[in-house]
């Protein structure tokens, strides 16, 4: 299961910073999408990958997954500073680094890279936040049809 492969691949990321990593099920059966799987579990590990990178050790990352109307919906939260809401409508734009990131590496390119293969599978993918209170990015693909 792509969501998995994502999970298991930032684990070691998240202890070596003493970020506490979480996964939530919302159910048992597995949902089935219509995937190029390693570009998704790329994705997924993008979006992780940030969450743990902009969130201060001893905090909580976590990884909601379930399936409802016809979607497969992954949320991604953390508990790093959040977003300016100013800055969230250009949040996906190529090379766009926010007041947020300084003290990251990075070219501002991952999101973009995301966006375009969530995209790319029929989906969307969005982001609320709050500053001081961190960040959900939610992925959204559509599910195959029995």
């Amino acid at each position: 299961m792509l969501v998995m492969d994502a999970f298991d691949q930032v684990a070691v990321i998240a202890q070596l910073k003493g970020i506490h990593l979480v996964h939530d099920l919302d159910e048992a059966d597995e949902a089935m999408v219509y995937a190029d799987q390693s570009l998704l579990t790329r994705a997924l590990f993008n979006v992780l990958e940030n969450a743990i990178k902009y969130s201060p050790s001893g905090t909580t990352v976590r990884l909601r997954h379930g399936s409802a109307q016809g979607w497969l919906e992954c949320r991604i939260s953390d508990q790093g500073p959040g977003i300016a809401p100013e800055d969230l409508p250009e949040l996906f734009n190529q090379y766009r680094r926010f007041d947020s990131a300084q003290g990251s590496e990075g070219l501002g390119l991952g999101l973009t890279m995301v966006k375009a293969v969530i995209e790319r599978h029929g989906g969307r993918i969005v982001c609320e936040s709050e500053l001081g209170k961190g960040s959900t990015f939610i992925l959204l693909l559509p599910l195959l049809e029995d």
